[in-house]
């Protein structure tokens, strides 16, 4: 599994980000939120079958929904901002299809679906793509926080072993290491890998 390079990601959104967003006029934390999401909505959008232009309409006017919004946010239980968020995702792809409905009379899929459900569940469909690309930006997220934990060295044997699926005789012969040294060094990421993704998923 190759991971697509991306811009650094400092935290994804924690219940400390969540709370600075709220009723301040913070711009460096609004500047760090569209940073961590804006690529998930991003995703969603365009697999959901939008247009490069339209998903990016669709990233702007969900950021503004959130921010026009954010004070009246409660956090009930784990994940509720990443369901919350969500939905303010599917409602504006809708929108962008019930517009296109009505210029061209014409609905596709997607919009269909959402369409028809006005309340306030997700399309199945497009709720499977969300938590596929959520799950992933999770993923980078974490590695991101990775990086910061370990040496360079460190992080690139990890990488070309564990994300690029090296053997651990080419990553020994290309990076001029030991086997030995391979498999410390993936055993010692993979623990701070998993427990950044835990606390990730805990947060969400």
């Amino acid at each position: 599994m190759l991971i697509e390079e991306q811009r650094p990601v400092p935290e994804l959104t924690r219940s400390s980000l969540v709370e600075r967003l709220r009723g301040v006029c913070d711009h460096a934390s609004w500047e760090v939120f569209f940073d961590q999401y804006w690529q998930l909505i991003y995703h969603v959008a365009r697999r959901a079958g939008l247009a490069e232009a339209d998903a990016e309409d669709v990233v702007q006017e969900t950021v503004v929904e959130v921010a026009g919004s954010i004070d009246g946010f409660e956090r009930e239980r784990p994940g509720s901002f990443r369901s919350w968020l969500c939905a303010i995702t599917r409602t504006k792809i809708a929108m962008f299809y019930r517009k296109e409905y009505r210029q061209q009379r014409k609905l596709d899929v997607y919009g269909e679906a959402m369409e028809a459900r006005n309340d306030g569940t997700q399309a199945p469909e497009l709720e499977g793509i969300w938590n596929e690309e959520w799950h992933r930006n999770i993923l980078q997220a974490a590695l991101e926080q990775v990086k910061r934990q370990v040496s360079p060295r460190q992080y690139q044997i990890f990488h070309c072993h564990v994300l690029r699926e090296w053997t651990v005789a080419e990553v020994a012969a290309q990076l001029d290491v030991s086997a030995g040294m391979v498999y410390v060094t993936k055993h010692r990421v993979n623990a701070i890998l998993k427990k950044e993704l835990q606390k990730f998923e805990e947060e969400g």
